[in-house]
């Protein structure tokens, strides 16, 4: 987190290294969204045609030369019209760029819903015509591979407007389709989709505990656990468990996280599930059509089959 008092700025240690270190920083506006740079003239050049465009202010910092505990110092020394002072920020990283969301609590997950809850026009929300050309392929795959497992119900956290349960749907049409989602305009779009048959089980990944033991043939995620941060991946993991007759499926970021990244949280899914007898883990080649879509990390696919009970 980013915190702004009046004149002084405090940043975490971990996104000071991985800045390299920076004597003076830079946070404007552009429309609606405010970013944080480490400084330089050509950052400071592009700033200012910014504030020609739109006008909405920004600020230069400048590091002190002590430290807190686990915090960079640093004071306000330039000011033009950037009017969000006294303010808390969570950090969205963008390799060298860093998105600054305000934080309207400590809790990191009440935070990380109340940003998706809110955001409109998100290209997971919007009708699967309108989506990016390059996800489908990916999405053809992901679908055939959970039809392997020929369920007769599935059930994805954070379905958004429900392109994959589309794209499970065209092959096994008799297949009951169900959804975590907290954003109404995705739901609004899901629902439209995929008709009355689809049902969403709940508004919150962190309230899975109502949805019945045994229920869904597949449970999945594709690229939602990366935006949770480690604290509640025990939670979710025993209800999936708990929920999934057949199979879970993960579709997600493999790698090493940053703490301060609000954004994106990879880890290595092997790891997560190493108390599971029959997984099969994957991590995607850099060529590979799996991995586009992020220069940072690497895609990955987890399979948790699971053990089936015969009922007698």
């Amino acid at each position: 987190m980013i915190n702004i008092i009046k004149k002084q700025l405090q940043i975490p240690e971990d996104l000071f290294l991985f800045m390299d270190s920076p004597t003076r920083l830079i946070i404007y506006k552009n429309k609606s969204q405010i970013w944080l740079y480490k400084f330089s003239l050509i950052t400071l050049l592009r700033v200012l045609v910014k504030q020609i465009l739109y006008g909405k202010g920004f600020l230069i910092a400048k590091k002190q030369s002590s430290k807190q505990q686990n915090s960079i110092s640093y004071t306000v020394s330039f000011n033009l019209r950037f009017d969000d002072l006294d303010t808390n920020f969570r950090i969205v990283n963008y390799e060298r760029s860093f998105l600054l969301f305000k934080s309207k609590n400590e809790n990191v997950a009440t935070d990380r819903e109340e940003f998706w809850k809110n955001i409109s026009g998100y290209h997971e929300h919007l009708a699967v015509g309108d989506q990016k050309e390059d996800v489908k392929k990916r999405t053809d795959w992901l679908a055939n591979t959970i039809n392997e497992f020929e369920p007769v119900s599935v059930l994805e956290l954070g379905c958004g407007s429900g392109r994959n349960l589309v794209y499970i749907k065209q092959k096994n049409p008799n297949c009951a389709l169900y959804g975590v989602e907290i954003n109404p305009e995705a739901i609004t779009a899901a629902k439209s989709q995929l008709g009355s048959e689809f049902k969403i089980l709940s508004n919150s990944i962190y309230d899975l505990d109502n949805i019945e033991s045994k229920s869904i043939d597949v449970v999945f995620t594709s690229g939602v656990l990366m935006h949770i941060a480690s604290d509640k991946i025990s939670y979710i993991k025993a209800n999936l468990n708990r929920i999934a007759k057949k199979a879970i499926i993960h579709y997600e970021l493999h790698g090493p996280s940053n703490e301060f990244d609000f954004h994106r949280y990879p880890r290595d899914y092997a790891e997560v599930y190493s108390d599971s007898p029959n997984i099969d883990y994957e991590v995607f080649d850099r060529s590979d059509f799996r991995n586009a879509g992020t220069k940072s990390f690497y895609h990955s696919m987890l399979i948790n089959e699971l053990a089936q009970t015969t009922n007698t």
